[in-house]
């Protein structure tokens, strides 16, 4: 999975962009304007499919138990 952040902050006093205060992001300039910087950040979200295919086969092994019981 793909996780995109956007984030708006305050440039310096002396007018340089100031990154957002997430250190194990990197970011990248988007656009700057009227002393505010537009951040963004692309990362990769580990995703767990384990859940949802045990919940969907344990659904799925009910439906075939029930359906056994209907034709016995």
């Amino acid at each position: 999975m793909i996780k995109i952040s956007h984030s708006m902050t305050s440039d310096c006093l002396d007018g340089r962009p100031w990154p957002p205060p997430d250190s194990n992001t990197l970011w990248a300039v988007v656009r700057r304007a009227d002393g505010y910087t537009h951040w963004r950040a692309i990362e990769l979200a580990e995703s767990n499919p384990l859940p949802r295919t045990f919940a969907i086969s344990l659904g799925q092994q009910s439906q075939l138990k029930g359906s056994q019981h209907e034709e016995g």
